[in-house]
This record gives structure tokens, sequence and C-alpha cells, in this order.
């Protein structure tokens, strides 16, 4: 999974470079940018559908901001790649939306872009939220 992530991560680099951009791809485990917290196990009902969340993502509960704000005082973008460990140093895949918005939640930011799929897989499209 995180080979996979890296090189998503790398491709998303070079994209950015490419139209002129300094990009940085990191993990949120370098230099433990991200903690994780395993998520619970819920059952909710939403509109006559069962919804379960069986745990299998995680959540953030800890963003080391001066490693961002390093990066924005230097105008660098970083790609970051949606794995942190946890307080045992166990390894996690977090939910990137919630990831996402904690994140842009933190650095106080004015916009929030999440790209997201349209009919076919290499077409993006983006919202602001």
């Amino acid at each position: 999974m995180e080979i996979l992530s890296s090189y998503v991560n790398k491709l998303i680099v070079t994209k950015l470079s490419s139209i002129g951009c300094y990009a940085v791809g990191i993990s949120g485990k370098d230099a433990n940018l991200l903690q994780a917290k395993k998520s619970k196990l819920s059952h909710r009902k939403i509109v006559n559908h069962d919804v379960i969340n069986v745990g299998f993502l995680s959540k953030p509960i800890m963003i080391n901001l001066e490693i961002l704000l390093n990066f924005e005082d230097n105008n660098i973008i970083p790609v970051i790649a949606p794995f942190a460990n946890d307080d045992q140093e166990k390894t996690h895949l977090l939910n990137v939306n919630l990831t996402v918005a904690t994140i842009a939640s933190a650095l106080s930011a004015e916009h929030l872009i999440l790209p997201y799929e349209i009919l076919q897989v290499s077409e993006r499209r983006f919202h602001i939220i």
C-alpha cells in the first residue's frame, strides 16, 4: 500500500513541478508529521441504509504544524501520502478526506481543494469548498 502511495505521490509532485510549482512528496510518517488513531467499529442508519465503519481507515489526531509552516514559508507544496504512525509506531492508512480537512483547518486555510473523479479514472475535476 505504501509503495503504491509513494508512486502516486511522485506522479503528483512531477505534475506540479512541470507547471512551475515547488513541491515535495512526503508521508504523514515522515518526521512524525501526522499521528493516527484507529477508527472504532461503528454502525448507523442513514435514509434506510445501514452504514458500517469497520475501522479500516484511521483518523489523524495530531499534526506537526511546524513542518507544514516551514514548507509554506518557503513556498513549497507538500504532497502528503495518507499514512501515519500511532503511539505504538504501527502504520495506519488515514481517511484522506478527513486528513485533508484536518490539515486545512489546522492551517486556517481559506480554501480546501479536493480532487474527485468523474466518469473516467484519468479525468480529474476539482471542487473548492
